[in-house]
């Protein structure tokens, strides 16, 4: 009986790391991924038709022409759309300012007095 026990328990034994082996082995993974690679080709050229692909990528240049137009004719003033600045109250460009002009002797002086005041703290 404990032969018996003993025999089962090896034969368990050799089964679990027989099964560890194939399981953790790179070669036996290899034709088991490339087999369901070529079923999932066989299944894509069934079931997608490849002029379907490029549905996307047309509507995408399609619409990619449409909006180069509409910014073309806004740039140039040639249709009804105006353009638009991206911060338009906060933008950093300057606007025209009608009479204005810039005292650079003024500004030199507060420029002075400014770091004058850095210095003595």
């Amino acid at each position: 009986m404990n032969n018996r026990l003993q025999s089962w328990k090896e034969d368990i034994t050799e089964t679990y790391l027989l099964v560890k082996a194939c399981l953790t082995s790179f070669w036996f993974w290899l034709p088991t991924l490339y087999a369901s690679y070529l079923f999932i080709q066989i299944w894509l050229m069934i079931a997608i038709h490849p002029l379907t692909i490029l549905i996307v990528p047309g509507i995408l240049a399609i619409y990619a022409i449409t909006q180069e137009e509409k910014h073309m004719k806004a740039q140039y003033g040639i249709g009804k759309e105006k353009t638009k600045l991206v911060m338009q109250p906060y933008s950093l460009m300057p606007e025209k300012g009608e009479g204005f002009k810039w005292d650079v002797e003024k500004s030199l002086e507060e420029y002075k007095e400014m770091t004058e005041k850095n210095e003595e703290k």
